[in-house]
């Protein structure tokens, strides 16, 4: 009956070993995807500059700053094997101030070279989670207020790190959406201030290629 027991146990423990090594293999392996093909560390598949609009306008708060944005595009952009991706600049045109009194000096916002890494969102089996950073710094643009009764006129950084949800990121497709959110309250700043990111955008690929994260 011992012996009974102590193979019961082992073969008990082997399966558990075996679930955790592939449920470690599975996170390990979870990468870009092309045509079916994950991409090997540092390869790399061009993001089309040109994004479809999903969402009427982007969109910042921040207290009573608000800006709105008609246009995203992507320059520079690339995802990289495993889970790397990145622009030289994300460019928001048609911007314009909803702040009283206030008016922008440029009507395109351009951001610094960002970097990112992709993730997968647990609670969604297609989702993924991209997070954004400035590649060196904090600052990811500043854009100034302009205006004689502009309570905000002058420079306003915005920094921090800035998360975008793949809703069906894990779906090979040539198109794939995704929406900013805020995974932490604060991860975004205007100064000192909290702000918030809103807006949809498309992606595709230079290639016209399937993609996916998975």
């Amino acid at each position: 009956m011992l012996r009974i027991k102590a193979i019961c146990a082992l073969a008990l423990g082997v399966l558990v070993s075996g679930a955790v090594t592939a449920a470690a293999a599975s996170a390990a392996e979870a990468g870009w995807m092309v045509e079916g093909r994950l991409l090997a560390a540092g390869e790399r598949e061009s993001v089309a500059e040109e994004t479809m609009k999903v969402s009427a306008t982007y969109k910042l708060v921040s207290g009573t700053t608000i800006i709105e944005c008609t246009t995203l595009k992507v320059k520079g952009g690339y995802i990289e094997g495993i889970n790397k991706n990145g622009a030289t600049s994300l460019v928001f045109t048609g911007c314009a101030s909803g702040s009283a009194n206030c008016t922008l000096s440029s009507t395109t916002i351009a951001t610094v070279p960002v970097l990112a890494e992709a993730t997968l969102d647990p609670p969604n089996p297609l989702a993924s989670v991209i997070r954004f950073k400035p590649e060196t710094g904090t600052t990811f643009t500043t854009f100034r207020f302009e205006g004689e009764k502009c309570a905000l006129v002058g420079a306003k950084p915005i920094s921090g790190t800035q998360a975008v949800l793949a809703p069906t990121g894990a779906d090979e497709r040539t198109l794939q959406t995704v929406t900013a959110i805020e995974l932490t309250p604060g991860e975004l700043k205007e100064a000192s201030a909290n702000a918030s990111l809103t807006g949809s955008s498309g992606l595709t690929l230079e290639s016209g290629k399937n993609w996916s994260f998975l």
